[in-house]
């Protein structure tokens, strides 16, 4: 297993992952996957987002995406926020979700954060 933030070429595995892994309700429209591969590119460039994959056998097969959020408060210490944890079914417990969330506390910490959020959903 290879833990390494998302790029470019993961937009199908991500697709995958969300719409018949994560949301409930995936949208029926087609998607722009020019659009999330650039998303993608961004999100790797960016200090702030991490969008985390677990490879395996050549493909994302889990990911987990973190903002980083700057501060004033905590002596101008950020914060973290969690969201979007997700492991394709066939890969499901080997352990990847925790790798992912663990990398991510560290990333987290080399960040100086004061705290990590996991998201939780609007009922």
């Amino acid at each position: 297993m290879v833990i390494r933030k998302a790029k470019s070429t993961d937009a199908e595995d991500l697709k995958v992952l969300y719409f018949e892994y994560l949301t409930k309700f995936p949208p029926k429209e087609e998607q722009d996957m020019e659009y999330w591969a650039d998303l993608l590119t961004k999100f790797e460039n960016d200090n702030y987002m991490h969008l985390l994959v677990a490879e395996e056998d050549g493909k994302a097969v889990a990911s987990v995406q973190m903002a980083i959020i700057e501060s004033l408060t905590h002596n101008v210490r950020p914060f973290a926020v969690i969201e979007n944890v997700v492991t394709h079914g066939d890969y499901r417990n080997r352990g990847y979700g925790s790798a992912l969330l663990q990398e991510a506390s560290e990333i987290a910490k080399k960040l100086n954060c004061y705290k990590v959020f996991f998201g939780n959903r609007f009922q």
